[in-house]
């Protein structure tokens, strides 16, 4: 990965550097310029501006400089029962394919007699077969029906609701982190004792009458030891990353001013022909500039269920419950 460049988000100085080396920039005149832009506006100004006022200070045209090449160090938290035979076999599993393939996780759900039928939005618990729906109390477009859904009550559709957003609406996809210290890595949820899709199912236990010990159990089995899976991702493998640039509605007037510049103009927003890369090098921009002024950029992200990662590309750290 030596033309690769690599923005890890978890470590100021690296990120500075990475920044520096993408736009081809002199790092004692970007540090001195935002030192600037803080005597201005602040210790914490505005990073979706100040990328602006970054990119026509240093002229840097950001819908020509390619991003293919540029990879993010993520962190993905999780825990294992069999010495990670499964994940040296098949790297790092979306949720659908961990509960297709012969992986630990499913091993230990068919044990409890818990099979998920994921194409066909079914679960199997015992001999009882469920639908796995979403309620989003629209009857007429439900495919279970008002008559069978007024069976239901709120807590199991609340709890049906959590599996199937997981599996279908973010369609399986590996969560991870993209900033943060250790710790707050550590204290999120309690994905170093179990997984949280086990958290899901318990609740559906719950509502079904049925013993929820699926999260202690797993638990049990992990002797307090999790795992922390560090790799370097291509940025184009994550969930639509431009979007993580801006906390409202995208709005041709917020770009307006660098669009000029690039001799873009609102048509050529509204029927999305600006590059893909302007938005990518925005992102790069504004998360560096997020992790100077304040230590921390966006924090999570979502992998695309349609990327394999190997073992290979894994930096894996074992780690006990203090």
């Amino acid at each position: 990965m030596t033309n690769n460049i690599v923005f890890n988000f978890f470590d100021g100085d690296k990120t500075m550097l990475a920044l520096c080396r993408h736009f081809n920039l002199d790092k004692s005149s970007v540090e001195r310029f935002l030192v600037q832009e803080m005597i201005m506006h602040g210790k914490n100004p505005n990073t979706f501006y100040v990328s602006f006022d970054l990119a026509k200070e240093f002229k840097i045209l950001l819908g020509n400089i390619d991003t293919k090449k540029v990879f993010i160090t993520a962190k993905h938290l999780t825990t294992l029962s069999d010495e990670g035979s499964a994940l040296k076999k098949y790297g790092l599993l979306n949720l659908k394919d961990v509960l297709e393939k012969d992986t630990p996780l499913n091993q230990f759900l068919q044990v409890k007699n818990i099979k998920f039928n994921i194409d066909k939005k079914k679960i199997r618990i015992h001999e009882t077969e469920l639908d796995l729906f979403r309620c989003t109390n629209d009857c007429k477009s439900c495919s279970i029906g008002k008559s069978n859904c007024s069976q239901f009550s709120p807590e199991y559709r609340s709890a049906i609701d959590r599996i199937y957003i997981k599996l279908y609406t973010d369609k399986s996809e590996i969560e991870v982190f993209l900033c943060g210290t250790d710790d707050e890595i550590e204290k999120y949820s309690y994905i170093t004792r179990y997984p949280e899709f086990l958290y899901n199912i318990d609740k559906l236990l719950t509502t079904m009458q049925l013993p929820a010990i699926l999260s202690n159990e797993w638990a049990k089995l992990q002797d307090n030891q999790f795992y922390v899976v560090e790799f370097d991702l291509c940025m184009h493998f994550l969930e639509y990353i431009p979007s993580c640039i801006y906390d409202e509605k995208p709005s041709y007037e917020l770009f307006e001013n660098y669009l000029d510049l690039l001799g873009y103009n609102e048509d050529d927003f509204l029927s999305e022909r600006i590059p893909n890369d302007f938005y990518y090098n925005i992102f790069l921009i504004k998360n560096s500039l997020d992790v100077f002024f304040t230590g921390k950029g966006k924090e999570y992200g979502q992998i695309l269920p349609e990327i394999k990662i190997p073992f290979s590309d894994l930096r894996v750290i074992r780690k006990s419950i203090l």
